[in-house]
């Protein structure tokens, strides 16, 4: 949920501007996301990409992409990637919630990210533990 105290807003909107204008430095956001109590984690992240997404619709897809990779595949696991998922689901539930405009490309990149690294690492640990 992106309702964060005002207090965590404040923290990070300097890193909502910064992704806005292509400026964020990816490694750094994570590391601080990583520092924080774990309770809030998702919900600052998707305060993060609501308020850039909202103060600039045709940003670029590939760089939310390349922070919620490298925040999320750390450490690879089932738990971070359910966590990235419900973060992507939430996202475009509630923007369709409040009839909030959310480029196509933001739903596109769920399924992406699902295919390309959800799947394999499935695929992978089948191979290890078994199928059901």
């Amino acid at each position: 949920m992106l309702y964060i105290t005002k207090n965590l807003r404040e923290r990070y909107n300097n890193d909502v501007e910064a992704l806005t204008n292509g400026t964020v430095v990816i490694k750094d956001l994570a590391d601080r996301l990583h520092r924080e109590d774990l309770k809030n984690q998702d919900g600052i992240m998707n305060y993060i990409l609501t308020v850039a997404l909202h103060k600039k619709p045709d940003m670029s897809i590939s760089l939310i992409e390349e922070l919620l990779l490298v925040f999320y595949e750390d450490p690879k696991c089932y738990m971070m990637y359910q966590r990235l998922i419900g973060l992507l689901v939430s996202m475009i539930n509630e923007h369709v919630r409040r009839g909030w405009y959310l480029p196509i490309r933001f739903v596109e990149l769920e399924h992406k990210i699902y295919r390309e690294r959800i799947a394999p690492y499935e695929d992978q640990k089948i191979v290890e533990n078994g199928d059901i």
